[in-house]
């Protein structure tokens, strides 16, 4: 709420329930197109559909690797590149998919996986000129891929300790922010200058294992962990913090009862 400097939230929607997903691990909105796109992990698939829908469409879950028709197992993340198109990450797999919009099929990028191993790569996102950037788990280290298909790792060196299981990731206005899980902080790298930051959180924000993270257009930040979501400012201030108690009354408002989960 702009007139007061007061955030007001609410659940304006409630889509899905477990006859329609099975552990939705990843969410993109394609402005571009009006579409809103979900990982369903455990359905082994990509769904989407209109805000105005009250019911996704499945995409073909058949993946290409090595020539090799086959079917994704856990895909989990999931990003929209300006330049690549729709990309996710299968953790099953071990690969970073591209989709191909003309033979409906999703793509290995071939040179990533087989040279660099990715081990659970998790949260994916794309800067402004399309290059994607991965979260690869359980390697403990971010990775991107260039235009030309090229994966490269990203360095942070002015930080200690360096990154620790990263699992959430995002970019925003040249910035990428990773939540940094095993560290339980959030950190922020600019994109152009190839300097890292460790943001500068309240004394009342205590993250414990963050898992995803987002920006909203006034660069806040929102911060999911397993029963709780944090709002923090780009500042590192505290705006909201909605835990299971107060997720219950918003459910309530807005007719289901639903329980915050993960």
């Amino acid at each position: 709420d702009k007139g007061r400097g007061e955030y007001v939230i609410r659940i304006n929607k409630r889509i899905g329930g477990n006859d329609v997903f099975s552990f939705p691990s990843g969410v993109c909105w394609v402005y571009s197109k009006q579409l809103l796109y979900i990982t369903d992990m455990h359905n082994h698939c990509v769904k989407y559909m209109k805000l105005v829908d009250n019911f996704p469409q499945t995409m073909p879950n058949t993946c290409l690797i090595n020539g090799r028709e086959e079917k994704l197992i856990r895909p989990l993340g999931i990003t929209y590149s300006k330049y690549f198109g729709l990309c996710i990450t299968d953790a099953g797999h071990n690969e970073v998919f591209i989709w191909d919009i003309n033979n409906e099929i999703w793509i290995q990028q071939k040179n990533c996986g087989n040279r660099y191993n990715f081990n659970m790569p998790g949260g994916i996102t794309a800067d402004d000129s399309g290059i994607i950037f991965i979260n690869d788990f359980l390697n403990e280290r971010i990775c991107g891929i260039d235009r030309q298909g090229n994966l490269f790792k990203v360095k942070f060196e002015e930080i200690e300790p360096q990154v620790h299981k990263p699992y959430g990731i995002c970019y925003k206005k040249d910035i990428l922010y990773v939540a940094d899980t095993g560290n339980n902080r959030i950190i922020k790298y600019s994109v152009s200058q190839k300097k890292t930051y460790i943001l500068n959180m309240d004394t009342s924000i205590r993250l414990s294992n963050p898992i995803a993270i987002q920006v909203d257009d006034a660069d806040n930040l929102l911060v999911c962990e397993q029963r709780r979501i944090w709002g923090i400012s780009s500042a590192g201030s505290f705006l909201f913090l909605i835990d299971r108690n107060r997720w219950n009354l918003m459910a309530e408002e807005a007719g289901f009862q639903d329980r915050l989960t993960y």
